[in-house]
C-alpha cells in the first residue's frame, strides 16, 4: 500500500495530513509541513508520545530543555508532557516530518502562549 497525502489541514503556521489512523488503538501517523519563515509554538500533549522522522529541510526543534538542528534523516522522540516547538523562521525551504503518535487522543494538545 502506498500512502499519499491528500487531505491537508491548514493550522496557521503549519499544515498536516493524516496518513494512517487506527481507531481504538491510539495510533495516528501524519505528515507535517512547516513553511520557510514559520514557527510552530510551544505546546505539549498530556497523553501521547510522538516519534519524528525528518523528511525534508532543516529547522530548530526544541524538545524539553534540548534544542536540536533537525535535518533530513534525523529521528526524535517526544514524551507525554514534554514541551516542544519547531522554528523554521530562518529556513529557505519547507521543513517536513513524519509524526507517529502513540497513545493518541483527540484534543490532547496544550498550547503555551
Amino acid at each position: 500500500m502506498r500512502l499519499e497525502p491528500e487531505n491537508w489541514v491548514e493550522r496557521g503556521s503549519y499544515r498536516k495530513c493524516v496518513l494512517v489512523s487506527v481507531p481504538g488503538k491510539g495510533v495516528l501517523i501524519q505528515l507535517v509541513q512547516v513553511p520557510a519563515g514559520k514557527r510552530v509554538g510551544e505546546h505539549y500533549h498530556t497523553h501521547q508520545t510522538e516519534f519524528y522522522y525528518i523528511l525534508r529541510g532543516r529547522a530548530q526543534l526544541r524538545i524539553g530543555e534540548e534544542v536540536y538542528l533537525a535535518e533530513r534523516g534525523d529521528t526524535y522522540l517526544c514524551g507525554a508532557g514534554e514541551v516542544h516547538s519547531v522554528d523554521n523562521s530562518a529556513g529557505s525551504e519547507p521543513f517536513e516530518l513524519l509524526v507517529v503518535k502513540l497513545n493518541y487522543k483527540e484534543e490532547d494538545s496544550v498550547w503555551l502562549g
